[in-house]
């Protein structure tokens, strides 16, 4: 993680939101609020206008959704997922055939081989779930680790924009009530995000 990442890391914790609480909380430049003389870090203190310039917010879901490397991790997924969701299909076939079968020989099986057919059976339905849930985990740990390489490289982007316009602060858009439009940096983000990482390869699962 270079320096600059590091220092603009805080747009993924949503940290920072604290750091405008003595300005926010009354709508007043920090010199305004004492009675007395101010102090000379108090004369230097910015306005709001000022402190407006270099603030910035972000709507961080709307850009790891829409940007092109998310699109196309999402493709790679689905395309995987319909692939399972046909082996599953046809696994599920072969079991309702197999119900059947071994309904059909009820009659001629005496119990004690009912009962091992039947726990045979049983085997074999439990066996095609633990496969289905291991193929969901897998794809979902998957996406996760892609969606993670755009997380990271989003992040650099934010830092780059905030170091080239000189915004001390970047916000997460779905934590402020109003804010000027001016203020969203998520379009250019995105457009800068989607030249720099236009497609992740997915890890896939194997099929089998």
């Amino acid at each position: 993680m270079t320096a600059r990442t590091t220092r603009w890391a805080v747009v993924a914790r949503g940290v920072g939101l604290a750091l405008l609480g003595g300005i926010v909380s009354t709508g007043l430049p920090v010199h305004a609020q004492g009675l007395g003389a101010a102090s000379s870090e108090e004369r230097l203190s910015p306005t709001p206008n000022e402190l407006g310039s270099r603030i910035a917010v972000i709507d961080v879901q709307a850009v790891l959704r829409n940007s092109k490397a998310a699109v196309s991790i999402q493709t790679q997924i689905d395309t995987r997922r319909d692939a399972y969701q046909s082996a599953v299909s046809e696994e599920e076939r072969a079991l309702r055939e197999a119900e059947q079968e071994l309904v059909q020989r009820r009659a001629t099986l005496d119990q004690s081989s009912y009962e091992q057919a039947a726990r045979s059976f049983q085997e074999r339905v439990a066996e095609v779930q633990r496969n289905v849930q291991a193929r969901k985990r897998a794809l979902d740990e998957a996406f996760a680790r892609a969606m993670n390489e755009v997380r990271q490289k989003m992040v650099a982007t934010v830092a780059q924009v905030a170091d080239e316009r000189g915004y001390q602060v970047v916000l997460f858009k779905n934590q402020i009530v109003i804010a000027a439009k001016s203020l969203d940096i998520s379009e250019e983000v995105r457009a800068r995000l989607d030249v720099s990482l236009p497609r992740v390869d997915v890890d896939l699962p194997p099929l089998e």
